[in-house]
């Protein structure tokens, strides 16, 4: 049975399940969020960019991010956007506002909705806009191996290993879902995550390659990323922890065939 967390209300009207934080009720009321044949569509994509375009909705004070769910892959070349379960943005709520909770830095989720379309359903979540930052990936972009950005990746895998204490399993862990701004640095992008506690180190290596993968990618196409920033990265993640440093070692021994592999798939995605 579908419940909302402290401070948020549960809306069950006219084929639409949400899940909204109470002081933005009677704002959302107001503004007819609540009624599916409306819902979002006098909204424009705007420029951010995650799976799919974002819709950003700014008005008098309140700037928020939303964001329709799709399937990856080649069911979503079929599906798109359709669902026979509408749990998946509630439960993306759900995790955002346990980790928030316990001090990760992560965008506030505001609402979650879910819209009945026949048979299937279309799912929606809502969160704040976090003015003034930039994804990994552009940081390092546009800047050289530095000290800084040693910095940086060692923030990231103290934030990954943070929500892999609380039991998160983040199946997208990739540089354009950690956000930079001045010092700090955010994890978003929750969909599809789930909570296993504890969580496993089979799970935890397979999250950390899964970064390590979009590293890969990226100096695949010209990015700059030193071997110093790195091994930061899982100095960040390790604390120090033997067991992980020693899990580390074990496992690095089949990057060189893993490399292989993702090349081999990256080749493959270019051409279909």
């Amino acid at each position: 049975m579908l419940k909302a967390p402290p401070g948020y209300s549960l809306v069950e009207e006219k084929g639409i399940k949400a899940i909204v934080k109470e002081q933005y009720l009677d704002f959302f009321w107001n503004r007819g969020f609540f009624e599916p044949k409306t819902l979002f569509h006098d909204l424009s994509p705007s420029h951010l960019v995650g799976r799919t375009k974002l819709m950003l909705f700014v008005e008098n004070n309140f700037v928020f991010v939303i964001r329709r769910n799709f399937h990856g892959g080649i069911f979503g070349k079929v599906f798109k956007d359709l669902f026979l379960d509408g749990s998946r943005p509630h439960r993306e709520l759900f995790i955002m506002w346990r980790l928030r909770e316990v001090g990760v830095k992560t965008a506030e989720p505001i609402a979650s909705f879910s819209i009945n379309f026949g048979p299937f359903k279309r799912g929606y979540l809502i969160t704040s806009y976090i003015e003034g930052t930039e994804d990994f990936l552009e940081v390092l972009r546009r800047t050289n191996p530095s000290l800084k950005r040693r910095e940086i990746f060692f923030k990231a895998g103290a934030l990954t290993r943070k929500i892999h204490d609380l039991g998160v399993y983040h199946p997208d862990l990739q540089l354009k879902n950690f956000l930079i701004k001045d010092e700090d640095v955010f994890i978003l992008d929750f969909d599809k995550a789930y909570q296993r506690i504890p969580l496993p180190l089979r799970l935890r290596f397979k999250n950390l390659f899964r970064f390590l993968r979009s590293l890969e990618k990226a100096k695949n196409k010209g990015v700059r990323i030193s071997p110093k920033e790195i091994v930061s990265f899982w100095k960040g993640y390790a604390q120090g922890n033997r067991l992980y440093e020693t899990e580390l070692k074990k496992r690095t021994r089949f990057l060189p065939l893993l490399k292989l592999v993702w090349k081999v798939g990256w080749r493959i995605e270019e051409i279909f």
